[in-house]
């Protein structure tokens, strides 16, 4: 849904850190709330307070610029 692109291109040109990734996850319109996205987005959340889980947030990350990318 075009929201949810939206969302990844917006997530594909930040810097992640726990902070700002849970203030975005706040303020997403409704109807990212009722897709597929934000489920493997609510994953992220964890995966960016354990600074020992690089590998799982770098394939989030990989996962979101994909879903950003240029079609």
């Amino acid at each position: 849904m075009p929201e949810e692109r939206e969302l990844a291109d917006d997530l594909a040109r930040v810097r992640w850190s726990p902070h700002s990734f849970r203030a975005g996850l706040r303020e997403l319109p409704p109807a990212v709330h009722q897709g597929r996205l934000i489920g493997v987005l609510d994953l992220a959340v964890p995966a960016l307070e354990d600074t020992s889980a690089d590998g799982p947030l770098l394939s989030l990350h990989v996962l979101i610029d994909a879903l950003a990318a240029e079609i």
